[in-house]
């Protein structure tokens, strides 16, 4: 969202453009002061209406500072991530509704075909769950690695050619509905034991969730400009002016 004249009352809106020609350096830093605040707005905001955010998720967003030559300041969602979800792809529908898009993990998971177009991934009870109630990272990797090659099928066969040399607990995950289709489509984990074998689900393919809007984006930072434009806008120019 972008932090300028528009934002504010018509009579403010006059005077901040006078500033902005005679004044342009002070006016850029309290428009950035202004921005910073908001994205701080923000953090505190997440805190409160998602449960036990990560800090990934806590620092996805950032600020564009204003300059002398373009006197715009800016807070927005992250959208480069490395290696994870960018934020504006998890976030977004938290701030206007509607359905999620898929994480990185359930992308990789429907380009091989295993899930289904409308659906997503959530926890089985053989899913690891760390501190923030998020999936283990070293899980998703080890499933998909072992998805990169072996399907349902696939797997059994090449189970059976290793389980004599097997001496102790193993893992392996695949794609299906065991039980002859009893039980749900997901990615299960077969753990095979001297004594015998089970299997549990790690992720269950259901529906994609429609979500409700959780984080006032606009409204948190439209109140923070409210609140601190206009004085920062006083003390930034009587700065520069000394």
């Amino acid at each position: 969202m972008k932090i300028g004249a528009t934002t504010n009352a018509p009579t403010f809106a006059a005077g901040f453009r006078r500033a902005a020609q005679r004044r342009p350096v002070g006016t850029a830093i309290a428009l950035t002061r202004v921005a910073k605040s908001s994205e701080r707005d923000l953090v505190q905001e997440m805190t409160k209406v998602f449960d036990r955010p990560t800090a990934y998720t806590l620092s996805g967003t950032f600020t564009r500072p204003a300059t002398a030559d373009k006197l715009i300041s800016s807070v927005g969602l992250k959208n480069m991530s490395g290696k994870g979800t960018p934020a504006s792809e998890f976030l977004g529908p938290q701030i206007v509704g509607g359905g999620r898009n898929l994480t990185r993990f359930e992308k990789a998971l429907a380009y091989k075909g295993y899930l289904p177009s409308g659906m997503n991934a959530v926890p089985g009870i053989g899913a690891k769950i760390d501190g923030n109630g998020n999936m283990s990272a070293g899980q998703i990797t080890q499933i998909l690695s072992v998805l990169g090659a072996f399907s349902e099928s696939g797997y059994k066969a090449n189970r059976r050619a290793r389980s004599a040399r097997r001496s102790k607990k193993q893992a392996q995950y695949f794609v299906g509905k065991p039980g002859n289709g009893r039980l749900p489509l997901g990615v299960w984990q077969r753990l095979d034991w001297r004594s015998g074998s089970e299997i549990q689900p790690v992720l269950i393919f259901v529906k994609a969730a429609q979500y409700k809007r959780l984080l006032d984006f606009y409204g948190v930072i439209e109140r923070r400009v409210d609140a601190d434009l206009q004085v920062e806008l006083r003390q930034a120019i009587d700065l520069t002016e000394r």
